[in-house]
């Protein structure tokens, strides 16, 4: 754990944790895995993935039964809760005690609603993005979005550097994560819909 403590502000408290659970959804950026979302008898997790776990993450199906152990990261101001993976380990279902039935209808029901409510477009709104015309992509999109009545169904989230800044302005529609680079407002349009 000294790692970890010496990776944040002294505004932060910062503990281990263990967790049981089974796997819902591996997130990657690129290639790469970076994090992972667990259901547990607690609840759902979203677990931050360190360098040295990410291999195992690779080949992670949903349903899997993994032990995820390493340090949560709680904030005194704002009560923020961040959870990171130091190690994921492979368990045996039968080590795993099954989930109470409350929390499987919830997890099923979080899916449902995600593809309902989660419609998100992130757009990188870093300064190479910005310059590139950012800005003026997100007021194309509202303008878009408001057009076809979809400004209560999709989400326009300004975000921070989504690794492609010379190949800016970007953005991700999600639940699709589908990557678009040198967007122009013109191309808007057609965007909005092929996905919504």
């Amino acid at each position: 754990m000294s790692k970890a403590k010496s990776k944040f502000k002294s505004d932060s408290e910062i503990t281990p944790f263990s967790l049981n659970g089974k796997v819902i959804h591996v997130f990657f950026d690129g290639s790469k895995p970076k994090c992972l979302q667990l259901v547990t008898p607690a609840g759902l997790h979203l677990i931050k993935l360190d360098k040295e776990c990410r291999p195992v993450c690779e080949r992670l199906m949903p349903g899997t039964v993994v032990r995820v152990e390493g340090y949560r990261k709680s904030k005194y101001k704002t009560g923020q809760l961040k959870l990171k993976a130091e190690q994921v380990t492979l368990i045996e279902n039968a080590e795993y005690t099954e989930l109470p039935e409350e929390i499987s209808t919830a997890e099923n029901n979080s899916k449902k609603d995600k593809t309902k409510k989660s419609a998100k477009i992130l757009v990188c709104q870093k300064s190479d993005c910005r310059k590139r015309g950012g800005t003026a992509i997100c007021a194309a999109l509202r303008a878009e979005l408001e057009q076809r009545g979809l400004e209560d169904q999709v989400e326009i989230k300004e975000t921070g550097c989504l690794k492609r800044c010379k190949a800016g302005p970007n953005l991700v529609v999600m639940p699709d994560k589908a990557p678009y680079s040198r967007v122009r407002p013109s191309a808007i349009p057609e965007l909005v819909e092929q996905h919504f």
